[in-house]
């Protein structure tokens, strides 16, 4: 008996680490044809179908074969447990029945520790099985509590005075932010104050730090202490929940649900009524496209919205921001993928509903941002130049140059539709 508790043990680590392998196994499976699934356009434009094949064979084998090590241990564990158990009975046979020979013990106490020994094993056995079983579950328990006890980098601070609503003032106090310590900075000195109501501009090449500081506004980053500010308090006073509520932000890469396009609307304002919903969609110009689809707007659109376009999934993202109807508004070129008489036409919407609210948008067409208030110049992580249209162009400066090339560009984009139009 104490040799089948020293077993149960033994087999039970075992148990338990082989099957953590195989769970991860498992998951690099499951992965695996998730994201070949996922990027099943690029895997074909690529003609990389064997190669994606390849991988997922060299996968399964793992998975093969993790398996086929916690099958071995979890086959060996009831044959040896049954061969201690009838062991002890081939022992207590020999020894009890010399005994009873002897007249050292009785005849009826005999078959009375015989008795008592199968009434004992049978349970032994089973508490083993259990033990196993716990074990596997444990096993996946693990995996699943280093999830669910995962602790998120950016939290309350304790004992934070509450807020509603915040009014839309916005101030970088010399900021200098890196993703990782003693890594180059992404933001170098940023010192900016956006009131509330003002329509604010970023411009620059990309890689300049235009997202970033737009991430940090909600604290998707979390800046260093003392270097920004909303309404006049540190923002690390403020309480996550009421602050990203009270901003709308459309990202650069746009995420949609794996649902209808109604449903992607209103995710953050469920109770939203038919006719907010239908305004918001008309804002964002996707209402036209919305009615020609199958099933409207309770049309399924698919993992990450696959059926639509870029320009769809802007919108749908901008309507979605619309119906939150935030104090500040955040797009990080979020209309790259929309034509310019539609981003025209949004851009006449968003200002009929975002009179009066902080707005800051990040654009590579300087011809949309012409009438901000205040536009930002970005280079390397530093701020080039600040002002308003007319005031950078009269600078002269990086502002003018990217206006003026953006012209030529249109001009002769203009140019090549004329020429191949009357070529017809």
């Amino acid at each position: 008996m104490p040799f089948i508790a020293l077993v149960t043990t033994r087999f039970a680590r075992l148990v338990h680490h082989r099957f953590e392998s195989v769970q991860a196994s498992f998951s690099r499976l499951t992965e695996q044809i998730r994201e070949s699934l996922s990027g099943i356009r690029v895997v074909k434009a690529f003609a990389q179908e064997e190669y994606e094949k390849g991988k997922l064979d060299h996968i399964g084998e793992e998975y093969v074969g993790e398996n086929l090590r916690l099958i071995k241990v979890w086959g060996m564990f009831f044959p040896l447990i049954m061969l201690l158990a009838n062991l002890g009975t081939v022992i207590v046979l020999w020894l009890g029945g010399m005994e009873t020979i002897l007249g050292t013990i009785t005849a009826g106490g005999f078959v009375a520790f015989m008795t008592y020994l199968g009434i004992l094993a049978w349970p032994m056995m089973a508490l083993g099985w259990v033990i196993n079983l716990i074990q596997r579950g444990s096993a996946s328990m693990g995996r699943i509590n280093k999830i669910l006890n995962t602790q998120p980098e950016i939290a309350d601070r304790p004992r934070l005075r509450p807020i509603t609503k915040l009014e839309g003032k916005i101030e970088f106090r010399d900021l200098t932010f890196s993703y990782k310590p003693g890594s180059l900075p992404a933001l170098k000195g940023i010192t900016v104050q956006v009131n509330p109501g003002e329509f604010v501009a970023i411009v620059g090449r990309t890689g300049t730090g235009k997202s970033t500081l737009c991430n940090l506004i909600p604290r998707l980053f979390d800046p260093p202490n003392g270097h920004l500010f909303m309404d006049g308090r540190e923002i690390h006073a403020i309480p996550i929940k009421p602050l990203r509520e009270s901003i709308g932000y459309v990202p650069q890469d746009t995420f949609l649900f794996s649902t209808t396009i109604r449903e992607n609307i209103v995710f953050r304002n469920p109770k939203a009524s038919e006719e907010e919903v239908v305004n918001a969609a008309r804002i964002a110009q996707i209402d036209e496209e919305i009615r020609t689809f199958p099933m409207g707007i309770e049309t399924l659109i698919g993992e990450k919205g696959i059926t639509l376009s870029g320009g769809q999934k802007q919108r749908i993202a901008i309507a979605r921001a619309i119906l939150l109807n935030p104090q500040i508004m955040i797009l990080d070129d979020a209309l790259s993928s929309v034509d310019t008489q539609t981003e025209e036409r949004i851009w006449n919407g968003l200002g009929e509903i975002l009179g009066g609210k902080t707005r800051i948008v990040v654009s590579h067409r300087l011809s949309s941002i012409k009438e901000a208030d205040k536009i930002i110049v970005l280079d390397d992580g530093e701020i080039m130049e600040m002002g308003d249209h007319q005031r950078l162009l009269s600078m002269g400066g990086v502002y003018a140059k990217i206006y003026r090339r953006q012209q030529i560009e249109e001009e002769l984009d203009r140019e090549n539709r004329r020429v191949s139009l009357h070529a017809r």
